[in-house]
């Protein structure tokens, strides 16, 4: 197996796990909304107040920090780490210069 074969399984891993980090995160932010929509109507104020924490409040913000930082950054480097597969294999054929 080549260095460039033994890269991209790597980097293949890495894209799903990303993607998959990313999807769960989608998730846990629909749980959220679904949660607010069924305690806003509720008569306990507690949940109520959960309703309006999940809309705008900081358990809002900070999964919204997580996606951002996922799809942002992470989502950047991991490109990055693909334009170096590309290098590998112009490399392993003799064709980078």
């Amino acid at each position: 197996m080549t260095i460039f074969e033994q890269y991209k399984g790597k980097y293949e891993s890495l894209q799903n796990g990303l993607d998959a980090l990313l999807d769960e995160a989608e998730g846990f932010m629909e749980w959220m909304d679904k949660m607010a929509d069924e305690f806003e109507g509720s008569p306990d104020r507690s949940k109520q107040h959960l309703a309006s924490r999940f809309r705008g409040g900081p358990q809002r913000r900070e999964v919204t920090n997580f996606i951002e930082a996922i799809d942002g950054p992470a989502a950047d480097a991991l490109l990055r780490i693909y334009d170096r597969l590309n290098i590998i294999d112009l490399s392993e054929k003799g064709e980078f210069v």
